[in-house]
């Protein structure tokens, strides 16, 4: 039987880079936390877990550059172009690049993700990501959640992030101060509330569900 982990606790990726938690490391990668405990339990050692195209079916195999020569892993290739495995999954699953730009844009010229010119789904244009998110009225923070979380351009615009209210009200009608207060009557942190009712959770299932629930 696989051990269980506890993918709340800090962790190290294949680099030796620290993140607070799993999520946080799948985010850095450009996967959701669920796509990489998956790929773990999987088999795929982590660096594999970690640096696999979003769209492949989880296997290492040999890949093909936009050349069309033949690398051994996806690894190989994006050392093969000077470049870690990490930066090019984050360019083909964050940023949505093609393949021949995520493989010939030299390192020192990564952008930051916030700046990255892109269109919402009417086909608006706007200079950034920061820009697009903001005119939608979104956190940007809020946004790189639900688009790590797979959803698409238009759910993550047109779904209205939480607003604070004067009082907190459970799905019961009971009413609390703070939603620290209401999310303790729960178990649950205020943190953890937060992010679930941004992802789009019912506000029963929001509270009812243990904080480690969909997880087993």
């Amino acid at each position: 039987m696989k051990e269980r982990m506890n993918y709340n606790e800090p962790c190290r990726d294949h680099l030796g880079k620290e993140y607070a938690n799993y999520r946080e490391m799948a985010e850095a990668y450009g996967l959701t936390r669920q796509q990489l405990i998956q790929r773990l339990y999987a088999g795929r050692t982590l660096e594999e877990a970690l640096t696999m195209p979003r769209s492949g079916n989880g296997m290492v195999v040999a890949c093909t550059d936009h050349l069309g020569k033949e690398h051994h892993s996806f690894a190989a290739m994006a050392k093969a172009y000077g470049l870690s495995s990490a930066m090019v999954s984050r360019r083909l699953n964050r940023y949505g690049w093609d393949l021949e730009r995520a493989l010939t844009t030299p390192a020192e010229k990564e952008p930051n993700a916030k700046m990255v010119r892109c269109r919402d789904h009417l086909g608006n244009e706007y200079p950034s990501l920061t820009a697009m998110s903001e005119a939608y009225q979104i956190p940007y923070e809020v946004f790189r959640r639900r688009q790590t979380a797979g959803w698409d351009t238009e759910r993550i615009l047109t779904t209205p992030a939480v607003k604070r209210p004067a009082v907190y009200v459970d799905h019961k009608g009971n009413e609390y101060p703070r939603k620290q207060d209401l999310a303790k009557a729960y178990g649950l942190s205020a943190t953890t509330l937060t992010n679930r009712l941004n992802d789009g959770w019912e506000l029963e299932e929001a509270l009812t569900t243990p904080a480690r629930g969909r997880w087993g």
